[in-house]
């Protein structure tokens, strides 16, 4: 018995991995996040499974305090459990959490790759998100020093989740910025410049400029 935690990519639900609806249609016990605004997670995946799906509470504020209970209960009766989440679960997941703390009590976990956020941007935007001997960073739109030090490493940066656009402008003026929000919504939207705001489901690609 394990945790299997998969992820069921990006909207639209047709990038969807034939894994990820072989594991709905094959496990008996299927947990989904539920947060204070509700289950995307759980709109797509009723969809491809008859099995009971229970949610699992999680707190924007708290992400590392949630309870595994009913996951470990499971368990224990040897049953494989899965859990779903948005996006890959390998790319700044909060279910990441969850699996080391089942881990810790003696329970295998497996994690099933997903169509990232990134890729997905990329095809959007039409870039590439790296050519030739280009190295690309990575960061949180939280942590406006490690924007400042990857700026002055790395020709291609990938910003998630941006906060203080003005800020991060001014740490890419050697870039070129592309943006796309809400991706795989009906409010999706993508920029070949850094707007003035920007929603949380945000995604910043700057690539340097060349002199």
């Amino acid at each position: 018995m394990k945790l299997i935690l998969f992820g069921i990519g990006v909207l639209p639900e047709n990038l969807i991995t034939k894994k990820a609806q072989e594991i709905l249609q094959s496990t008996n016990y299927i947990f989904c996040p539920k947060t204070e605004s509700g289950s995307i997670a759980y709109d797509i995946v009723k969809k491809y499974t008859n099995e009971k799906i229970e949610f699992l509470e999680i707190s924007m504020k708290e992400r590392k305090k949630v309870d595994i209970s009913k996951i470990v209960e499971q368990l224990k009766e040897e049953k494989d459990v899965a859990f779903v989440t948005i996006g890959d679960p390998n790319l700044y997941s909060t279910y990441i959490y969850i699996a080391r703390e089942v881990e810790k009590i003696g329970f295998k976990t497996q994690t099933i790759p997903a169509v990232n956020s990134i890729s997905y941007a990329a095809s959007k935007l039409n870039i590439p998100i790296s050519i030739k001997n280009e190295g690309v960073a990575i960061v949180p739109g939280t942590n406006l020093e490690l924007l400042k030090k990857a700026s002055k490493i790395f020709d291609n940066i990938v910003i998630l989740k941006p906060k203080n656009l003005e800020k991060i402008k001014d740490v890419l003026v050697d870039f070129n910025t592309f943006v796309a929000e809400k991706l795989g919504t009906l409010e999706e939207k993508t920029y070949n410049f850094l707007p003035e705001k920007l929603p949380y489901m945000s995604i910043i690609m700057a690539k340097r400029r060349e002199k």
